[in-house]
């Protein structure tokens, strides 16, 4: 049947550990910090950020919770590093001559909208 498409698994884990690699840094963590929070062996942590573990779930999940970023999204395709968010705050702090930068929030029946 037409629609099934091959995963290549080993390119799925390389992604994610790139990603969390990327989140950890941002964050300054060490594999050993986030082993600790998470309540996992090193190895297993050290294998997510290799790339070489095998992806379970309440693993992914338990790392994600530490970094305090979700599976959802660091899974998705359309994840992006927060840099790029952080860098336009930035620019945007640059140009209003400002050392902080305020943005209000407000939830709408869709979802959270910038005002």
């Amino acid at each position: 049947m037409g629609g099934n498409k091959k995963i290549d698994v080993q390119s799925l884990r390389a992604t994610l550990a790139r990603r969390l690699v990327d989140i950890a840094k941002r964050y300054g963590m060490s594999r050993e910090d986030i082993a600790r929070s998470s309540r996992l062996p090193v190895s297993v942590v050290e294998g997510y950020f290799r790339g070489k573990r095998e992806i379970y779930f309440p693993e992914l999940s338990s790392i994600c919770q530490t970094l305090g970023t979700d599976v959802l999204w660091i899974t998705s395709k359309n994840y992006q590093s927060s840099r790029l968010a952080y860098r336009g705050v930035s620019e945007a702090a640059k140009k209003s001559g400002s050392s902080t930068f305020h943005m209000d929030f407000s939830m709408e029946p869709a979802g959270l909208a910038i005002m």
